[in-house]
């Protein structure tokens, strides 16, 4: 097993660390698609249930750092513009818990990237789909 650390620096300047064991090579391209789409989802519902773990016993900071770390992740692996949605839904978490500190400011800047994840995937979709009218 290989053991590959991602340092990230959040909003706050401070250091995170994501650690990605890679313990499988896929020889079709497919299934290494399929192997990543389900890592990324493991890593997305795991982050987003320690979240609201952390939001539930009050650790309010701890909360909004872990969904920051989970977005800067999620950038990473976001090259092609494919993960717009998941990114939009966590841009969504971390703005509710903005607001609910009372962080408008950041709150509103945060929503504003969701509505552009998605807008962005619309416009993708738009532009790979096209409607045959018969």
């Amino acid at each position: 097993t290989n053991t590959n650390i991602i340092w990230f620096n959040d909003l706050d300047n401070k250091l995170l660390m994501f650690d990605f064991n890679k313990t499988h090579y896929a020889n079709n391209k497919k299934e290494s698609i399929d192997k990543a789409d389900e890592k990324i989802n493991g890593i997305m519902n795991k982050g987003r249930e320690e979240v609201q773990t952390l939001y539930k016993k009050n650790q309010y900071e701890a909360a909004i750092n872990k969904a920051q770390m989970l977005i800067m992740v999620l950038n990473e692996l976001n090259i092609e513009q494919t993960l717009n949605i998941e990114l939009s839904q966590l841009y969504q978490d971390l703005s509710n818990l903005y607001a609910k500190q009372n962080l408008l400011k950041l709150a509103k800047e945060t929503i504003k990237k969701a509505i552009l994840c998605l807008s962005l995937k619309l416009q993708k979709l738009k532009n790979t789909t096209s409607l045959s009218i018969i």
